[in-house]
């Protein structure tokens, strides 16, 4: 059996700073893990396949290089490295595969700002009528200054 994990949704807000903190704490406490989703959304421009492949790769190297700030802060409260999965693609829609697709989420932790961020935008989505009772795990808002 695989080990619980707190699933995080990555951007550059506070909200999910907050969010990753909170994760953090409460995996250290159900000794479970902190699952980072990091979602790098497709480009806007249509390019050749070798080009499209470059942008692709160098989006994804930019991602784990940024990564690396947010394993720390995981480690540092929990003592263990954070479980990182990256994809592409929109985010609501790779929202919803990796759920579906991953049995071992024990929470969806997510960062309420007071500005209009990713984060809130994906509170938003989840918490509406039609999506919410897909969800099959709790939702956890974490508020932010």
């Amino acid at each position: 059996m695989t080990t619980p994990s707190y699933l995080v949704i990555k951007d550059e807000s506070a909200a999910f700073q907050a969010a990753l903190r909170f994760a953090s704490n409460a995996a250290k406490t159900a000794q479970a893990n902190v699952t980072i989703l990091c979602i790098i959304e497709p480009e806007e421009i249509q390019a050749w396949g070798g080009v499209e492949r470059a942008l692709d790769d160098e989006a994804f190297d930019a991602a784990r290089l940024a990564m690396a700030a947010h394993e720390k802060v995981v480690e540092a409260i929990t003592g263990q490295k954070p479980v990182c999965v990256y994809r592409k693609g929109g985010r609501r829609a790779v929202l919803a595969e990796y759920l579906t697709q991953t049995e071992n989420v024990m929470a969806l932790v997510l960062g309420a700002g007071v500005k209009d961020t990713t984060q809130s935008h994906l509170i938003a989505h989840m918490a509406a009528e039609k999506n919410l009772h897909k969800l099959s795990l709790p939702l956890m808002i974490v508020p932010t200054k």
